[in-house]
């Protein structure tokens, strides 16, 4: 059915306030060896799984929400879809109709977690689920022991775009897990992507805006900004793993619309946070 990858472990992104710790993700060592692997772009010509009818199609805007579940050790070690070693401790994923290689930021609904994947496998074929993640795709995002959560999937546009280039061009596993862990790690630190519906993919309304006052290292001086900026309307910190250490975002809002997002941004800036920036969804 699903046919395995080499992913090796792309930095993590916590979209929610949380305590879990970072899970340690480092690819297996018989599947480093891999890295080096080109595999090359896929779409695929329409299939049949168990009497339905799948028909693969290149999409840059597709938001889904429905279920997600994880597949790992009865899988580790085989081939993917587009001939990669599936790697269970990799940040991957397995789609049954985007593009191979795509890029997605998939949220957990029930914790706020969120994570950009690369996806790079066929599935699930299980009831009306929509995505299947690594064993520790699904650690990051806080279900591996439950199995199943609910889930909005986006396409990121601009950077499935990216790695879609760079598989054409022969790119390898191991750059492509690169460029995917420093989406990671740009999303931990300002919350954005390049492209994509993520106010979608975070379960935002799509006429509220947010604002970041800024990203602090130390817990205090994240409580310091927000007391300078409290009465400018509702405020809350975000934690975000970074490295060995925690990020802490100042956040406002929702704003009901974009003007008001904007003279709320000037007068942060007038206030001295020349970091602060608007985020489509908090």
């Amino acid at each position: 059915m699903r046919i395995g990858s080499v992913l090796a472990a792309a930095a993590l992104v916590l979209a929610a306030c949380s305590s879990d710790p970072e899970p340690k993700l480092t690819p297996s060592p018989e599947t480093s060896a891999g890295l080096d692997y080109k595999p090359g772009y896929k779409v695929g010509r329409p299939y049949k799984i168990y009497g339905r009818k799948y028909v693969p199609k290149e999409s840059f805007t597709q938001v889904q929400t429905g279920i997600a579940s994880w597949y790992g050790p009865g899988f580790h070690g085989r081939k993917t879809a587009n001939g990669e070693r599936y790697d269970q401790n990799g940040i991957t994923a397995a789609h049954r109709t985007l593009q191979l290689p795509s890029v997605v930021l998939v949220t957990n609904l029930s914790n706020g977690k969120s994570l950009i994947v690369r996806v790079n496998d066929r599935g699930p074929y299980h009831g009306n689920r929509i995505i299947d993640l690594s064993l520790a795709g699904a650690e990051a995002l806080g279900f591996r022991k439950k199995g199943v959560t609910k889930v909005k999937v986006a396409v990121l546009g601009e950077e499935s775009r990216e790695v879609a280039r760079m598989a054409k061009k022969r790119g390898s596993v191991g750059a492509m897990n690169d460029y995917v862990a420093k989406l990671n790690q740009r999303y931990a630190r300002t919350g954005r992507v390049a492209s994509g519906p993520v106010a979608a993919a975070n379960g935002a309304s799509a006429n509220e805006w947010f604002l970041q006052a800024g990203a602090y290292s130390q817990p205090d001086n994240a409580d310091l900004a927000r007391g300078r900026i409290k009465s400018m309307g509702p405020t809350r910190i975000v934690t975000r793993p970074s490295g060995d250490g925690t990020l802490y975002l100042v956040r406002l809002g929702p704003y009901a619309n974009k003007d008001s997002a904007r003279q709320a941004l000037r007068q942060l800036h007038d206030e001295g946070f020349g970091d602060a920036h608007m985020l489509a969804s908090g």
